[in-house]
C-alpha cells in the first residue's frame, strides 16, 4: 500500500502546481493498485482515490467525468 500512497502524493504535488493532467495520472495508478490490494469492497483509502481523481477532473473543467 505504500507505494500507492506515495503515487497519490505524486498526483497532490502536481495539483499543487496546477498540473492537474499530470496528477490524474498518479491519481489513477494509485487507485488501481488500491483496487488490486483491497478489491471491489468499499474501502477508505478507494474513497480518497476517487474523491481526489474527480478533483483532477474538476480542476480541468471536465465536471462529467469528475462525477463518472
Amino acid at each position: 500500500l505504500h507505494v500507492a500512497d506515495i503515487l497519490n502524493n505524486l498526483g497532490e504535488a502536481y495539483r499543487e502546481l496546477g498540473e492537474s493532467r499530470h496528477a490524474i495520472d498518479y491519481y489513477e495508478q494509485s487507485l488501481a493498485m488500491k483496487k488490486l490490494i483491497h478489491g471491489d469492497r468499499p474501502h477508505p483509502v478507494i474513497a480518497t482515490s476517487l474523491l481526489n481523481l474527480g478533483s483532477g477532473y474538476l480542476n480541468l473543467g471536465e465536471a462529467r467525468r469528475a462525477a463518472d
